[in-house]
């Protein structure tokens, strides 16, 4: 739900919910589970490129402590800040390209809420490489490619303590409009591809997705 001032500037409230339908390893759990929920302003087009047709815009985020699992580890925070670079390469075809920083604030430097006592993220530069195609009128295919580094606080002890982890991963997902404010689809979150290639596909999750807009 939000606010449009315009058609480039917007805030809005998103909130994501999952449900594991099957679960391979374990017993399923059919109960909808909160996710990541963040405020959110929008504002596109701030500069256009007349040569390259390059528009330039800017996203900022802040998050709410609403994913279990961040909320066991003491997370009160967390922000991010987006730069966005958009191309029109054709009428069906568009790539994105944001470079982002994100900043997390818990009220303790590591925790044990991942089953080991870690040290909990404190910045975190993101790359992402978004192609999205316009397959019909109602159909688009969007193929995130993403890379960040995580800096963790300096807890002795801890697994990753004063450490930069660095990952890369893939996102593809197809979306189908059955209404204005509604869209059904499919996508695939791979695992990290530091640790592998084998390793990144076979980690990785297929999720069922419905997104809905107020």
């Amino acid at each position: 739900m939000g606010y449009q001032m315009t058609p480039d500037n917007s805030v809005d409230y998103i909130q994501y919910f999952t449900t594991n339908l099957y679960n391979p390893t374990g017993p399923s759990q059919l109960g909808l589970l909160g996710e990541e929920g963040f405020v959110r302003g929008r504002f596109n087009n701030l500069q256009v490129s007349p040569r390259t047709g390059v528009s330039v815009g800017y996203e900022a985020r802040l998050y709410l402590p609403t994913k279990p699992a961040q909320r066991k580890a003491g997370l009160i925070t967390a922000m991010r800040n987006y730069v966005n670079f958009t191309k029109v390469v054709s009428p069906k075809a568009t790539v994105l390209v944001q470079a982002l920083a994100a900043t997390y604030a818990y009220e303790r430097g590591a925790s044990s809420a991942s089953g080991t006592f870690t040290a909990n993220p404190l910045v975190e530069p993101r790359l992402y490489v978004v192609p999205m195609f316009q397959l019909t009128p109602k159909t688009t295919l969007n193929f995130p490619v993403m890379f960040w580094a995580t800096m963790h606080h300096n807890v002795p002890g801890a697994d990753k303590s004063n450490r930069t982890t660095f990952s890369a991963a893939i996102w593809p997902e197809v979306y189908y409009m059955v209404a204005p404010k509604t869209q059904i689809g499919v996508s695939y979150y791979s695992g990290n591809f530091v640790d592998g290639f084998q390793t990144a596909l076979t980690q990785g999750t297929f999720q069922a997705i419905l997104q809905q807009a107020i």
